[in-house]
């Protein structure tokens, strides 16, 4: 298959046309001066019985200055010799010369020249200021997704020795929270709790009712105008109280997450959701699983998402108040599912 590369390099404006089993076209044009060289190669003309595509490969890798590919630029006259050495293949040793004749132009190719020339030039400083915009944008894309470090995996061996493991850490432009598997026991909060604001792309939440422990002071979760009172506790009372009941997070007037639009929520240990999810005003959908053994209380909870549309209770047995739940689903078209 025909090739053609094209280089801007130390001034000359190169062009290398590779036509399989025929020839290699060089054409050089130096910018300064618009003195222009071609030449073309034969398979016959090349030494060591190298073949046409690998010296095609050769001259390609010498340009784009490869380790143990060098070029040599010779300027005589009337015409301009190329030496080409190389390690072909990290074991053949080559070396080749070829001379390009100077082409004279007359005064209508020469402008033709200076308007090719100036083409290329263009071409080339585009793609090198395409290709520092897109490095650009991967670096603003990368600040902008760094990742919020949530939790410590800390885990102690029988001689009480603490070895601190992984971090859990959640990049800021995540459309998925999945807190089921990382968060447990052994994982210690170490983070703000405001930190979850940052997740300005966050679509769903995927929680286990006893999925999160609290290691710092917690202040005002809820507000006391809410009918709650106000903490501000130690770490032991902190953890005691808030674990099993991490949903409680995202009831919290100091949390905002507006991007929000799914929450699923799997009982552990006779959990029992919140009365309200404050934090998620456009939340649209809830699931509700494996509330089998125990009765879900959520009659109020649905009655205070102002945008819910849909509903899912997966493996849910014993649901209070069902039929007050479906006689407003009905009311307010809300999708009831169950499964």
């Amino acid at each position: 298959m025909e090739e053609t590369n094209k280089y801007i390099l130390d001034g000359k404006n190169i062009c290398i046309n590779y036509m399989p089993n025929t020839h290699i076209y060089i054409n050089i044009i130096l910018i300064n001066s618009l003195r222009n060289y071609e030449t073309y190669i034969k398979n016959y003309e090349l030494k060591n019985n190298i073949q046409l595509n690998q010296f095609n490969q050769i001259i390609n890798k010498c340009l784009k200055n490869e380790p143990n590919y060098n070029i040599q630029w010779i300027y005589n006259s009337d015409s301009l010799s190329i030496k080409f050495s190389a390690i072909f293949d990290g074991f053949f040793n080559i070396e080749q010369e070829i001379v390009l004749k100077e082409i004279i132009l007359s005064c209508e190719q020469s402008i033709t020249m200076k308007i090719i020339n100036l083409e290329t030039i263009i071409e080339e400083e585009v793609k090198e200021l395409n290709n520092e915009i897109k490095k650009q944008k991967e670096e603003i894309y990368n600040l902008k997704n760094e990742d919020i470090i949530f939790a410590i995996n800390e885990k102690i061996f029988p001689n009480d020795k603490k070895i601190f493991g992984n971090f859990f850490k959640v990049p800021k432009l995540t459309e998925t929270l999945d807190l089921r598997i990382k968060i447990d026991k052994s994982y210690k909060w170490i983070g703000n709790y405001i930190d979850f604001n940052k997740l300005s792309n966050l679509k769903t939440i995927i929680i286990y009712s006893n999925s999160f422990g609290y290691e710092k002071e917690i202040i005002d979760i809820y507000n006391s105008s809410s009918g709650y009172h106000n903490y501000i506790s130690n770490n032991l009372y902190a953890s005691t109280y808030y674990f099993n009941k991490l949903t409680n997070i995202f009831d919290s007037e100091l949390i905002y997450l507006p991007s929000v639009l799914e929450i699923e929520i799997e009982n552990k240990c006779c959990f029992q959701p919140p009365k309200e999810l404050r934090s998620l005003e456009n939340l649209s959908k809830i699931t509700f699983i494996n509330y089998g053994i125990y009765t879900l209380q959520v009659n109020n909870l649905i009655m205070n998402i102002k945008k819910l549309k849909h509903i899912v209770f997966k493996s849910c047995l014993n649901i209070e108040s069902l039929d007050t739940i479906n006689k407003y689903c009905d009311e307010k078209k809300i999708i009831v599912e169950h499964c």
